[in-house]
């Protein structure tokens, strides 16, 4: 992305779609009856802005001053619903697929990408992270660990280590930023 002249934004879509076509051919050579599949979460910071593309579960959180907020959606059958309820359509769903995901990398589809662009401001503090971390930390109490941390590492280490200690049966994986100029 730093070879990409000023102005001109990175096609965040067809990153995307290419990397979901890759992922699925390999699915089909290693579990053809299956395939594989996963989430992506990314982002790119630049002119003053975040912007996040994302299929899945995975999350990006953003907080400014004292508010903490989800930055991005969570393609699954229970997130779905809760949306899909909130425009007073009627939703049912077996209890044992709430986790489905709805949207990922490795489907043999089209992929739909959600775009977000977020603008940005000195003392922001980004983090994106797993379903193996919010599963485990409610977003209340990620957004106080973040806002309490007096740097990204810190802040990574107290939140992949209470996720582990709740036992998450999934990843923890989790990255944070700190903004320092824009």
């Amino acid at each position: 992305m730093r070879s990409l002249p000023a102005g001109q934004e990175p096609d965040f879509v067809g990153i995307v779609r290419h990397t979901n076509e890759a992922v699925s051919l390999l699915g089909q050579r290693i579990s053809p009856s299956m395939g594989i599949g996963t989430t992506l979460t990314v982002g790119c910071i630049r002119d003053g802005a975040l912007k996040v593309a994302h299929v899945g579960d995975s999350r990006c959180y953003a907080s400014r001053g004292r508010e903490f907020a989800r930055v991005t959606e969570d393609h699954s059958v229970e997130n779905e619903a809760r949306l899909r309820r909130a425009r007073g359509e009627v939703v049912y769903y077996h209890e044992s697929n709430r986790n489905a995901l709805t949207r990922c990398i490795g489907q043999p589809n089209q992929l739909e990408v959600d775009v977000i662009t977020r603008p940005l401001a000195v003392g922001d503090r980004l983090l994106f992270c797993t379903d193996g971390v919010t599963r485990m930390i409610p977003d209340s109490e990620l957004g106080s660990i973040l806002l309490a941390a007096g740097n990204p590492q810190a802040a990574i280490e107290d939140i992949v280590r209470l996720a582990v200690r709740r036992g998450g049966p999934d990843n923890a994986t989790a990255v944070a930023i700190f903004v320092d100029s824009v």
